[in-house]
């Protein structure tokens, strides 16, 4: 149980990280193409 639901956060924390570095490239795009 203890190590299901260890795999399952660990998972998420993953997706996390990508997700967050997608949102930050795109934002630093859209910032990028914006001002300059």
């Amino acid at each position: 149980m203890v190590g299901g639901a260890s795999a399952v956060l660990a998972g998420l924390q993953v997706v996390g990280v990508c997700f967050a570095c997608c949102l930050s490239k795109s934002i630093l795009k859209d910032f990028h193409d914006f001002y300059y």
